[in-house]
């Protein structure tokens, strides 16, 4: 699926807070147990899959 459709379903899924888009996008070492447990919200949940602490680590410092 291109990003730009991609993009469009997200938001048709969104529920607009106060006439904006809130949207969580986990960080190094994110699961989708705690994505969840974090978004009990209107938020929109974007996974962000990661590769283990060592490998996030090494791309979030560019090695």
């Amino acid at each position: 699926m291109p990003l730009t459709e991609y993009i469009q379903a997200v938001l048709s899924k969104a529920t607009p807070i106060l006439d904006k888009y809130w949207f969580f996008i986990n960080s190094i070492r994110g699961e989708y147990n705690w994505l969840i447990l974090a978004c009990k919200k209107l938020v929109v949940r974007v996974f962000n899959r990661g590769d283990g602490l060592l490998w996030d680590l090494v791309k979030y410092v560019g090695l």
